[in-house]
């Protein structure tokens, strides 16, 4: 952090009385992870807002623009009667440190400061070590400023304000899949803008699985043509190379990493169709593997890591590597031929040596690898245990993708980093009865808890130093039942929970008076303060063109933002689906 943010009392709001209207809470969402204060006046903000910047940053200028003109101001100029002679905020100034701009990475600086005056004719300042902060601070901005329908007016309320905000954790993201249900470029875009205005700063990208392979490529063009959906030459459900392209410069315009997944060796099936000869080995329906043993296949995955290596500048590069079984192997007549020349390798160990290789690839490309939990520990078992010569070691920064909790412990005490995606498949429909489905059991759980309710087996009762390795966690959505249409209402209703669990600290939400201590999981626990937000971040989704679900009135029926129709901007209230 920059020198100029200096040492800050940590002065929280209070605990919210037991009676209050939920329109008089403050709005952000996530709520802010460190020092926080603020006043009781209300600004008008009744002639826009002029921005200026200390730098030169085309991407701090292009989103101060669209804050402006598309998010704060998009119901138009404020009313000609909402000019008033109390307080008001008329300009905002920008200061960043470093202004480089390449492509956001895993453990960017996205911390900030914003000041707001209760001054007449105030300006409010925005600083941020890195651009990436200054992007979280204008949605902070954002979402403090009021619009209201009745009498035309922006409202700023109880200024003065002072936030230093940082994230929790470095890895805050969500999975799609695109692979067995293909999802438009302008839904994925979608998806980035959502994570953007919630803090997330992860979009996981399981591109390719057994149903298709749909990333046009230039070195194998016939991997898409043979492997994606198609309705025909005039529909195919492809992502040509200027769309990949695309979907990458929107996610670095807005502060979020995209990390593209490529499954292999399992899960195949689609890159078997148009992949060379003798690739991938046939095996049941839909089960198609790659031929680890051959050198062919392994020149031909080398190609296409090095081309989406190019194209893609996230350093991270997701593996796959789950579900693989030995059985198509046993049956290859030149898988046993070659382990009958290679008597140092076993059959059960050609997983850990593809995946010890794999990771090794994803190095030289200059890249970290990141497999599901059972890869990372396949490839350290074959390191470890493997008596092939010159075997070595998976790269000092692989990282592991979990969905099971065994591992998490044994992988961190090693030095690796975790990300966690257990309790977080969103592709299941929410139901009070189904676990980690409802958004209070999400939120009243502890990311770092990776055993659902249990405080034994928490990051925070590990030894101090290894807390680093925990990265953060992930919610996946799974495409076989998930499409364009469904998407939104199945992630977005749930995901500002988590959001919020790990952008803000355990110690930051105790000093607001929610009861949470390391490694609790307080059952069925939520505050109304809580609801208040979530549902007006709704309401914020719905008028960047997100479908959100509804939050049930139960909890928030006294709330104005319950009825998001009243409130957004007439081209968003009528557009269903806005386009790219």
């Amino acid at each position: 952090m920059l020198a100029w943010m200096g040492t800050l009392a940590l002065t929280m709001l209070p605990p919210e009385p037991g009676h209050w209207s939920l329109d008089e809470q403050h709005s952000l969402l996530p709520a802010p992870n460190g020092p926080l204060s603020n006043g009781s006046a209300t600004l008008s903000l009744p002639h826009g807002l002029a921005v200026s910047i200390n730098c030169s940053s085309p991407i701090v200028e292009a989103a101060a623009a669209r804050y402006v003109s598309d998010v704060i101001f998009a119901w138009g100029p404020a009313s000609k009667t909402s000019a008033t002679t109390g307080p008001s905020l008329l300009a905002l100034r920008v200061e960043v440190g470093d202004t480089a701009e390449a492509a956001p990475q895993l453990g960017m600086d996205e911390s900030y400061v914003l000041d707001v005056p209760s001054a007449v004719n105030g300006t409010a300042t925005l600083r941020a070590p890195a651009v990436w902060g200054a992007l979280r601070g204008l949605e902070t901005l954002a979402q403090l400023v009021e619009y209201s329908p009745s009498s035309g007016r922006y409202l700023l309320r109880s200024a003065p304000w002072h936030i230093a905000d940082r994230p929790q954790f470095a890895h805050r993201g969500l999975m799609i899949d695109t692979a067995r249900h293909w999802l438009p470029v302008r839904a994925i875009k979608r998806q980035i803008d959502a994570l953007a205005a919630t803090k997330m700063n992860t979009l996981h990208w399981h591109a390719t699985d057994a149903a298709s392979f749909p990333l046009e490529l230039q070195t194998f063009p016939r991997l898409a043509a043979a492997g994606a959906f198609s309705l025909g030459a005039a529909h195919r459900m492809t992502y040509s190379v200027a769309e990949q392209e695309e979907i990458v410069e929107h996610a670095r315009t807005r502060g979020v990493r995209l990390v593209l997944e490529l499954d292999l060796p399992g899960h195949a099936d689609a890159w078997s169709s148009g992949a060379p000869e003798g690739a991938f080995l046939p095996c049941a329906a839909g089960q198609a593997i790659l031929d680890v043993t051959s050198a062919a296949a392994a020149a031909f995955v080398d190609a296409v890591v090095g081309e989406i290596a190019s194209r893609f500048p996230e350093r991270v590069l997701h593996l796959g590597g789950d579900e693989v079984g030995v059985d198509c192997w046993n049956r290859s007549a030149a898988v046993r031929a070659w382990l009958a020349a290679h008597p140092s390798v076993r059959l059960e160990q050609l997983y850990g040596r593809y995946m010890l290789a794999a990771f090794q690839r994803a190095a030289a490309h200059g890249r970290r690898g990141i497999a599901w939990n059972p890869g990372l520990s396949a490839a350290l078992n074959f390191s470890a245990n493997g008596s092939e010569a010159g075997r070595g070691a998976p790269p000092a920064g692989a990282l592991a993708h979990l969905w099971s909790t065994g591992e998490v412990g044994p992988l961190m005490a090693r030095g690796f980093g975790v990300v966690v995606s257990m309790g977080y498949y969103f592709n299941a429909a929410p139901t009070i009865s189904s676990a980690e489905q409802t958004w209070e059991q999400i939120y009243t759980r502890d990311p770092a808890c990776y055993e659902r309710a249990s405080r034994s087996n928490c990051v925070w009762n590990m030894p101090a130093p290894l807390w680093s390795s925990f990265l953060g966690a992930e919610a996946c959505q799974w495409g076989e039942a998930t499409d364009e249409f469904n998407l939104e209402q199945k992630t977005w209703w749930r995901l500002p929970a988590l959001a919020e669990r790990l952008w803000t600290s355990n110690a930051a939400l105790q000093a607001r008076g929610v009861p949470f201590a390391n490694g609790s999981c307080v059952a069925g626990y939520h505050t109304r303060d809580v609801v208040a937000r979530l549902v007006k971040h709704r309401c914020r989704l719905l008028q960047r063109g997100v479908q959100a679900q509804a939050y049930a009135t139960g909890y928030s029926a006294r709330s104005k933002w319950q009825q998001c129709q009243g409130w957004l901007p007439a081209s968003a209230a009528s557009a269903r689906r806005p386009t790219a």
